[in-house]
């Protein structure tokens, strides 16, 4: 007579645990997809990231920033800035300025400037009045050197080791760098006869001048990159005529090697000058070296917008898809910034973003004191906020 009940708590015990096997089974494959999900927007998702959502917390969890210290200033002066030695510099119509993150003024020199540029190399600073003649680098707090040329500058550069380029205009022939050591001695000047001159500097721990061109071709203009000792003598070239791409800015890397970017492509040289790869989008949004031979890239193509991380050798290293059409960038080694005209996007060297910052005027600027700190810059506000 007690057989019937106790089969009865028999095959109520299996129900429930086929129940749980199942509930666990529909657990296991809905992790599974979701991580998936997970993988195809951000390639660099781990595990741990799926462990933190099974926990309860949210992955990537974007936090706005946290403001330090903020500070006005005029936008009538056109000023430009950039970090040095831990001071924002502030470069405009009168002259130099170095700057505390209360933006109080640590350090001057007046002097008039129609359209200056700023260009940081680590212990030095470089001015130059693009369209006027005057170049000055500051070391510290003095000038070290100063100089004021016969013709029309425009562009300038200063390398890790301190030489200046600049690259002027010229009545008889389409441009000429000037390249100067690091004391202000001019050691050669180059005649660029056939292209047109975009940027050039001087490879790190190398006497060896890259410049950037813009040649033409039958098919129309195109890329080129040329290479020159300190005798002006042509080392290598490498020429981008045969995709027809403009890749004019670069980047150097501590071995010489050098990162370029374009309008629709990216690509990495060798330090002998040759081509290591080249990679095409619809259109490249932005890009910038993000620490020593990683490079960072925001591009559109037919999988949407990304934030792409790459190596020397092509590789990606991290990439994750942007909610977003950004309009500027900046990195240093494991952070990188995007940001749209009134909102940053702080990112971590897994392209995730963590942090985000919001302003009610135009970004124009943002610098990186260190990974956990930057400086946001408006139309006439300095914001310096952490990045948590």
């Amino acid at each position: 007579m007690k057989m019937p009940q106790e089969q009865t708590k028999q095959g109520t015990g299996g129900n429930i645990a086929g129940i749980l096997t199942a509930l666990l089974l529909f657990i296991c494959i809905l992790s599974v997809a979701y991580y998936s999900y997970m993988k195809s927007i951000n390639p660099s998702a781990t595990p741990q990231d799926l462990l933190r959502l099974l926990k309860g917390s949210q992955v990537n969890v974007v936090q706005d920033a946290q403001v330090q210290f903020e500070f006005d200033f005029d936008s009538k002066e056109r000023p430009e800035f950039a970090l040095y030695n831990d001071y924002i510099a502030k470069c405009s119509i009168g002259g130099i300025w170095l700057l505390d993150k209360n933006g109080e003024t640590v350090w001057s020199e007046s002097m008039s400037l129609n359209n200056p540029i700023i260009k940081v190399n680590g212990a030095q600073f470089l001015v130059a009045d693009i369209g006027a003649s005057g170049i000055f680098v500051v070391d510290g707090k003095t000038i070290r050197w100063r100089d004021k040329l016969d013709a029309s500058i425009l562009n300038a550069d200063i390398s890790e080791d301190g030489y200046v380029t600049v690259i002027v205009a010229s009545k008889r022939y389409n441009n000429e760098i000037r390249v100067y050591d690091p004391y202000g001695v001019e050691l050669f000047r180059k005649i660029i006869a056939n292209d047109f001159a975009v940027n050039a500097g001087i490879a790190p721990n190398e006497q060896l001048l890259a410049v950037s061109g813009i040649g033409t071709g039958s098919y129309g203009a195109y890329s080129d990159y040329k290479f020159y000792d300190f005798d002006g003598n042509e080392a290598v070239a490498q020429t981008f005529e045969a995709s027809g791409e403009l890749l004019p800015l670069y980047w150097f890397n501590s071995d010489g090697s050098l990162f370029a970017a374009g309008d629709r492509a990216v690509a990495s040289l060798d330090k002998a000058g040759m081509a290591i790869w080249e990679k095409q989008f619809t259109k490249v949004l932005g890009a910038c070296q993000a620490g020593d031979k990683r490079f960072a890239v925001t591009a559109e193509s037919s999988e949407g917008v990304r934030l792409v991380l790459f190596d020397t050798k092509g590789t990606e290293l991290a990439s994750g898809k942007l909610a977003f059409k950004p309009q500027r960038m900046m990195a240093v080694k494991g952070a990188v910034a995007v940001y749209t005209n009134d909102t940053v996007y702080f990112y971590n060297s897994r392209c995730i973003n963590i942090c985000k910052y919001s302003s009610d005027s135009q970004i124009q600027q943002v610098y990186y004191f260190s990974r956990q700190l930057a400086a946001v810059i408006t139309n006439d506000t300095v914001t310096v906020v952490s990045i948590n």
